[in-house]
């Protein structure tokens, strides 16, 4: 797979994920069947993938920089998907380049923000093209949501635009809120820190970085199948399963309106780690490991109840005798947090003896992917948002700037134009999930 990672949050959190993905490498040493892994890393502002680069010079992975200027794309969709600089092009002679230097050719994820203007924008025109150019490839959308308090003016825009792009040419749109995150990780530290005190501590970007790569390596990382019989735990020891992102489409995305898909595991902040050595072995604890995945599925917002389209639980470093025996108890409890299930036929658990490829490796994990209900609400609110900033002609302007640059024609016409697609293309996937309500 390659891994596209597009825009300063792109980059950051691509390179958590290929760190994590390091870290389970046994003899840290690149082997099948994670060498299939190549990352291209992408940004329009210059400065910040040279400070990658200089940073993460040693990564054991094949990577490609893509020099994409250096004047960044103002938060502006429009602009960054005009791409009057041509650079889509440079980005994908090296994609071409990385696909064929491989054995065989299966897709792609890309890795970006939908709320500033490389990530979305940009993002957007490359989906488009790849789309195009590559029709018998996957292409994975892991799209970080920007905080419902705001992070730039245009942000609701450049989401709607975005997730439009996306539902038109992706086929897994993978959502991580940035509130949800953010949550998530406040509760640890209450539960595991302060202890009910009134001091809390600071959730950091690494923080939320860390709980995404969490997320996508889990996902990502080849399984050796296992199952227990008699009380004997019988383990594939030899060609651990690679990724199949087909197998998980079909799974994960069983209507083509329906396919954004929310994430949720059992990652424990490093900084609650280190501050609490002398527990560890509660961490490794299968009970404890479930309650704090559920932890951090998040919280509902009052009145909404989750109803499941499709589901994946991932259960990792599963070796003894202590987890198989409660097996259908841990997956039942995950399970019923997820929601009603619309069809069990789509709901299904990978077990994997080993966390990775290391059989030495202790680490123990679960992790969830899941197709609900749950994202109604943020999609809701966006088209409410969208809808009465666009009725009031609100920033409208910086869009019509760049929206049918380099021919004649009618900017406010199409800007509107492009809107009222979007919108309407929001409208019909709130409606297909609405269905399961």
């Amino acid at each position: 797979m390659i891994v596209l990672q597009i825009g300063q949050c792109g980059i950051q959190v691509g390179q958590s994920l290929f760190k994590s993905i390091e870290s389970e490498l046994p003899g840290n040493s690149l082997c099948y069947p994670l060498s299939k892994f190549q990352q291209i890393i992408v940004d329009t502002e210059r400065k910040t993938w040279q400070r990658h680069l200089r940073e993460n010079s040693e990564t054991l992975f094949p990577t490609l920089y893509v020099d994409g200027g250096s004047s960044g794309r103002g938060n502006n969709w429009a602009f960054g998907y005009a791409d009057l600089e041509g650079h889509v092009e440079n980005v994908l002679e090296s994609y071409r380049r990385s696909v064929e230097a491989q054995s065989s050719y299966d897709g792609c994820m890309l890795i970006h923000s939908i709320a500033g203007g490389t990530g979305s924008g940009f993002g957007s025109r490359l989906v488009e093209r790849l789309r195009d150019d590559y029709l018998k490839g996957y292409i994975f959308n892991s799209a970080v949501v920007p905080f419902a308090s705001g992070e730039t003016a245009l942000q609701h825009y450049n989401s709607l635009l975005s997730l439009s792009w996306m539902q038109r040419h992706s086929d897994f749109i993978g959502l991580f809120p940035n509130d949800m995150m953010m949550s998530s990780i406040q509760r640890q530290f209450t539960h595991y820190v302060n202890r009910g005190s009134a001091k809390t501590d600071k959730v950091s970007l690494d923080d939320l970085n860390g709980y995404l790569a969490h997320c996508l390596s889990t996902m990502l990382l080849p399984l050796h199948a296992a199952e227990y019989k008699d009380g004997q735990i019988a383990m594939q020891l030899k060609d651990p399963t690679p990724f199949d992102g087909w197998d998980l489409i079909q799974r994960m995305t069983p209507l083509p309106t329906c396919k954004l898909v929310s994430f949720a595991s059992s990652y424990l902040s490093r900084h609650i780690e280190n501050s609490n050595r002398s527990h560890v072995h509660v961490f490794t604890d299968w009970d404890e490991i479930t309650s704090r995945t559920i932890r951090n599925l998040g919280i509902s917002p009052p009145g909404v109840k989750r109803n499941c389209l499709s589901s994946r639980i991932y259960i990792r470093g599963a070796q003894g005798p202590d987890y198989w025996r409660r097996a259908s108890h841990f997956t039942s409890k995950i399970q019923s947090k997820l929601g009603a299930a619309i069809d069990p036929a789509f709901c299904d658990t990978l077990v994997a003896p080993f966390h990775a490829l290391d059989p030495k490796s202790a680490k123990k994990s679960i992790s969830l992917c899941f197709n609900s209900t749950e994202t109604l609400p943020y999609l809701v609110s966006l088209a409410e948002k969208c809808e009465r900033t666009m009725k009031a002609g609100a920033y409208m302007h910086w869009y019509e700037k760049y929206v049918g640059a380099g021919h004649a024609g009618d900017a406010v016409a199409e800007t509107q134009c492009l809107f009222d697609d979007a919108l309407e293309s929001l409208r019909t996937v709130i409606s297909g999930y609405q269905d399961f309500v």
